[in-house]
């Protein structure tokens, strides 16, 4: 019943706070859930990537958008960021996994970072230890992060799986 036309979405909408919120290749939406009516829209948020960038945690939307080089934090209300995490390196992010207010990060080179979902202050980072680097320059692979009782799970380069401490990012043991 809403008015207006917008692009096909990317992927699967998020529902929050009686909120629709809906991500396209050029803008970020969001509608009442009720009514249809549109409540905000973000118009040209470089969102190149084709995976899914949105994650909602906790009544909080976090966002990978530009080339999945950038993590956002927006307020549900008014689609404003609240704070901003640049990935270096020309690297890119998978979507974010956030758990008891943290924000798990796995970066394509093989790196997890911990970022307090209140700040966006980095509280640590694992290394997943990999192969030399190739002659594309990547020197690792990582896989969106799962959080479980504390301990964060994650694939990495050469079949290995890693179960990382939550709170303080070491290792407790890994399998290959």
């Amino acid at each position: 019943t809403g008015d207006g036309v917008i692009n096909p979405p990317d992927y699967s909408p998020k529902v929050v706070d009686g909120r629709v919120i809906v991500s396209t290749r050029n803008d970020l939406y969001a509608f009442d859930a009720e009514t249809g009516e549109k409540q905000w829209v973000k118009d040209n948020w470089d969102n190149t990537l084709n995976f899914e960038r949105l994650t909602v945690a906790d009544g909080t939307l976090f966002v990978n958008r530009g080339g999945g080089d950038i993590i956002e934090q927006r307020s549900v209300e008014t689609g404003e960021i609240s704070w901003k995490w640049k990935i270096t390196d020309n690297q890119w992010a998978t979507r974010p996994t956030v758990s008891n207010g943290t924000v798990f990060i796995a970066v394509k080179k093989g790196i997890l970072l911990a970022v307090d979902v209140d700040t966006g202050e980095k509280e640590w980072t694992f290394e997943v230890p990999g192969p030399e680097a190739n002659t594309k320059g990547n020197i690792g692979r990582i896989t969106k992060p799962v959080v479980v009782d504390g301990t964060v799970f994650i694939g990495g380069n050469d079949d290995y799986l890693f179960a990382i401490e939550a709170d303080t990012g070491k290792e407790e043991w890994r399998f290959n």
